[in-house]
């Protein structure tokens, strides 16, 4: 049974692999900013027969990362699966988005990841086992039009799962990815609307307003739920796992195949 501490579970597939791992049998403690918004996990924990403890963890706040790390480590005396799955989207044209717009995804998507990582590690390389999981996006590999601060963040998070499952694959600890296309989760509903302005029109709206449709219409999370859960517990996971959607552009599975041959040649070869 593995300790699994895991962000974003208020709902979509921090939610879903919450259960889906508890029901796996593991020790799972469910994080998320405002543990108020439980209720959902707490309900489908229940109907699944399953216990899931719940914890505060805002990614992007230092006191809040340091204390739930050590709140595991001081109950479990350890944590052997990091999953990171807390994210933020917003949609504009690169040349308004704004500098703060683009540094907070960046923070939430890569800095805070990048630290929970540093702060989990230092215990699984005394163990010499551990296993990263982060929950990337198709937008690690092609970058829409209006999304570049969003795919940037995402493009910076694969070459961090990469590099780093390099560097500590001789601690016998893995770090692999999951990128899910467009499935329907509440991120979505976390993105304000880009506003009309003088230089791009309507243009960022319109995409905006398609993107969230196309969210809707795939409500059935469970192909990425089940790539979490493969990635967090097979013994030997791929280094990326795609999870393709009906919007996933053709000739992108043949691109994270080749990526993936590529990076795993390289971490045999040392």
């Amino acid at each position: 049974m593995s300790v699994i501490l895991i962000t974003g579970c208020s709902s979509g597939f921090g939610l879903g692999a919450a259960v889906a791992l508890a029901k796996h049998g593991e020790t799972v403690v469910a994080t998320m900013r405002n543990p108020t918004k439980a209720r959902p996990l707490q309900d489908a924990a229940a109907a699944a027969g399953v216990a899931v403890e719940v914890a505060q963890l805002d990614v992007t706040d230092p006191t809040s990362r340091e204390r739930a790390v050590a709140d595991v480590m001081t109950q479990y005396g350890r944590i052997d699966v990091l999953i990171n799955n807390a994210g933020l989207c917003a949609i504009g044209a690169a040349e308004v988005l704004g500098e703060d717009n683009l540094r907070g995804q960046f923070e939430t998507n890569l800095f805070g990841v990048y630290a929970l990582i540093v702060a989990v590690v230092p215990g699984m390389r005394v163990r010499r086992s551990g296993r990263i999981v982060n929950v990337s996006s198709v937008g690690a590999f092609y970058t829409p039009k209006f999304m570049m601060g969003y795919c940037a963040s995402k493009h910076a998070l694969d070459a961090l799962s990469v590099g780093m499952d390099l560097e500590l694959k001789d601690f016998n600890v893995r770090v692999t990815s999951v990128a899910p296309s467009g499935f329907g989760t509440a991120l979505s509903s976390n993105v304000a609307p880009p506003s009309v302005e003088p230089l791009y029109g309507n243009a960022p709206r319109k995409r905006y307003e398609d993107w969230v449709a196309a969210l809707e219409k795939r409500p059935d999370i469970s192909p990425v739920v089940e790539a979490i859960v493969e990635a967090a517990t097979t013994p030997n996971p791929r280094l990326r796992y795609l999870v393709k959607s009906s919007s996933t552009p053709p000739p992108l599975e043949a691109i994270v195949t080749a990526k993936n041959r590529f990076d795993e040649d390289r971490r045999s070869a040392g």
